[in-house]
């Protein structure tokens, strides 16, 4: 997340949004396409290291980032988790979910999750390119959040 954090042009699409301590931006990982990872600008690996204005930060672009998802995407559900077992770096996971994306893997919940991380399907760059440019128009055209 460091190394991504230094030099955006690595992740499909680049920064979808940030603000002063985090940044929006699509997950390189097999979680989907449009699954979005909010993360610290600074290097943390809690929610305990934050400050209360990085929490409060974290929380207007948490339901910004919701709402994008909802309103470019409209998937069934979005899932959130925070892992960072292998990425030593707090960042949040949003996944949108559709009964699509669940009968594919013929599952729902965590078990969609680590199946889908099983099978190491990432998305196509250019595909995560594409939702990242949509999502950016949203907060482009919604500066209130």
């Amino acid at each position: 997340a460091c190394k991504l954090n230094r030099n955006p042009t690595l992740v499909p699409g680049g920064r979808i949004a940030e603000t002063t301590h985090w940044i929006l931006e699509h997950c390189l990982g097999p979680f989907g396409l449009g699954t979005l990872v909010i993360k610290t600008k600074r290097h943390l690996e809690s929610f305990s290291g934050c400050s209360d204005n990085e929490i409060e930060e974290f929380a207007g672009l948490l339901k910004s980032a919701y709402l994008a998802l909802e309103e470019v995407l409209k998937p069934k559900q979005i899932y959130m988790a925070k892992w960072g077992e292998v990425t030593p770096h707090l960042h949040v996971l949003l996944q949108p979910v559709t009964d699509q994306l669940k009968r594919k893997y013929k599952t729902h919940g965590p078990q969609l999750q680590a199946k889908m991380v099983e099978s190491k399907d990432v998305p196509d760059p250019k595909q995560a390119a594409k939702v990242a440019s949509k999502l950016k128009h949203w907060f482009a055209t919604h500066p209130n959040h």
